[in-house]
């Protein structure tokens, strides 16, 4: 579990409160602590994603907004830049 935890730790998706949780729980499981019923769930969910495939994804991101999202994000930006109340 420990080595798990390090190797979601290694990768730059891993941030935030995840990161935050996995740091703890890492410092209770090196002191010799064991994690509560809660703290295993919880871990496996965080662990599920910040995994290889969360990080592909996250390394992708700028290719795919690119070419799915940039142009509807700029007529957005366009549209909210024109109203009073997004104007700041």
């Amino acid at each position: 579990m420990i080595e798990q935890i390090k190797e979601c730790l290694s990768r730059p998706v891993c941030t935030g409160w995840d990161r935050g949780f996995l740091e703890s729980v890492l410092g209770q499981l090196e002191r010799g602590r064991a994690l509560s019923e809660k703290q295993n769930t919880t871990l496996q969910s965080v662990i599920d994603r910040n995994d290889s495939e969360a990080q592909r994804v996250h390394e992708q991101w700028e290719t795919v907004y690119e070419s799915e999202h940039k142009e509807d994000a700029m007529v957005l930006a366009y549209y909210y830049t024109h109203t009073a109340y997004f104007r700041n």
